[in-house]
């Protein structure tokens, strides 16, 4: 009886256990069938992971379809897609990937929340903004992601934040008045694998699924009262991150992956407490 008991116990913490833990994938720049983006899909198969988070740049050739470079993917659910500056039209990509609108919340449970901006955008930034600072400012859940596609500061010389300069001038002061509440900001547009700090916000970038291209250690001292951290780089290889979150536990970590053969670069701790893992070896650091 009591053996039985105990497994029953076990069996019902288990399921409590499956039901609290969240796993997704993150992958940016991926809109075109080349190697890369082969390898990012087929290591996600890889590791298990159905709800995939799409950060932006879905469609670079528009003599394409979405169905073209998007049909194979059938093992994933859309769970949260950000519009980039690579698409056909904005309402063929929400179309498409279910997207409710061109920003937007969605939840994980009832303690994980996502934010999903268009950076792209440039008729309704003020409109976002607005909804944006009242989401965060009425935010309980004790996770909370935010994905957009443009990085809100330069990190490369591939790229300047000054592409968006309007949507960054208007989101960057909301993004920073309540760090607090955000565990991470995830970002693309730049092709590498990179780990940020913005002050305490963590900023996981991850757009490595087309090309890595070489990129140096990004400026530190961005504005007066913002510091700009590079905790990790990694610029050799094609690589996507996994997002593990538990809401029994508190426990949020981002896992960057290298496609071809599934390794982890990096492992962090978003939290309770901010941490890198030993084996996160950066090309910042060398």
């Amino acid at each position: 009886m009591f053996k039985k008991s105990l497994m029953l116990f076990l069996v019902l913490l288990s399921q409590q256990a499956a039901a609290t833990s969240y796993s997704f994938g993150f992958a940016s720049d991926a809109g075109m069938k080349l190697p890369g983006a082969k390898l990012v899909h087929d290591g996600l198969v890889a590791e298990g992971l159905t709800e995939l988070i799409l950060g932006g740049d879905q469609l670079y050739n528009t003599k394409d379809s979405y169905e073209d470079v998007w049909g194979d993917w059938t093992e994933f659910n859309w769970f949260a897609v950000a519009h980039g500056n690579h698409y056909l039209t904005l309402e063929q990509e929400q179309k498409y990937f279910g997207m409710p609108s061109d920003y937007y919340a969605k939840n994980a449970g009832k303690n994980i929340r996502f934010l999903i901006l268009n950076s792209e955008s440039e008729t309704n930034i003020n409109e976002q903004a607005a909804w944006y600072e009242n989401q965060l400012a009425q935010a309980k859940e004790q996770f909370l992601f935010v994905v957009l596609h443009h990085p809100p500061y330069t990190l490369s010389k591939y790229h300047t934040w000054e592409e968006r300069e309007e949507f960054h001038k208007i989101i960057r002061p909301i993004t920073m008045k309540y760090q607090s509440k955000i565990t991470s900001i995830f970002t693309g547009h730049d092709h590498f694998a990179a780990l940020y700090r913005l002050n305490d916000l963590t900023w996981v970038h991850s757009g490595a699924a087309l090309q890595h291209k070489a990129v140096g250690v990004a400026k530190t001292d961005v504005e007066p009262g913002i510091m700009l951290k590079t905790e990790w780089l990694y610029d050799q290889t094609y690589h996507f991150t996994r997002l593990d979150v538990n809401d029994a536990t508190g426990v949020a970590k981002v896992s960057f992956i290298r496609a071809k053969d599934l390794s982890r670069s990096c492992i962090v701790t978003l939290a309770p407490v901010y941490s890198m893992d030993e084996t996160c070896e950066s090309v910042a650091m060398r």
